[in-house]
């Protein structure tokens, strides 16, 4: 080996100079799409909450039992809202922190679009985590259930 250090710099991009950076303008442009795509989702989400909550409450309402539907409502609405609500109103909150990154990128907005679009990551993948937690307990909980009642 030789002390000469080679001229490879893994830090460097594949198709640029070193120090070269991305165009303003065309980072600028795809935030404002990443913006424009978040907001249709978050729209969409918020959309499905509403539509599963009427059903939810035309549903159990519509039985013989107020006061349990009341109650069912009440779960079922809360979990939704989690599952559902919670990555909505980040999802929101990430859509708007880009579209002002978007609109005027300076190194402010550029750390909070960065920290908007974590939020909404991390709550995303808890909650995918809590989903497949909650899955993984129900398909056990079905196998012991219906071994227990194969015995019987």
């Amino acid at each position: 080996m030789s002390d000469q250090p080679s001229e490879f710099n893994p830090y460097q991009p594949a198709d640029g100079q070193p120090g070269q950076q991305v165009e303003p303008s065309l980072l600028g442009r795809k935030v404002a799409e990443l913006a424009r795509w978040q907001t249709f989702f978050a729209i969409l989400m918020t959309i499905g909450i509403v539509g599963f909550m009427g059903m939810l409450a035309f549903t159990l309402l519509a039985g013989s039992q107020p006061v349990a539907a009341l109650g069912g409502l009440a779960c079922m609405g809360g979990f939704m809202l989690l599952i559902y609500g919670l990555p909505a109103v980040t999802l929101w909150r990430a859509s708007a922190s880009a579209r002002q990154y978007s609109r005027s990128p300076d190194s402010q907005r550029l750390a909070e679009f960065a920290s908007a679009q974590l939020v909404f990551w991390r709550t995303f993948g808890i909650i995918a985590a809590l989903v497949l937690g909650f899955y993984a307990v129900a398909i056990v909980a079905a196998m012991l259930i219906g071994v227990t009642a194969a015995v019987n």
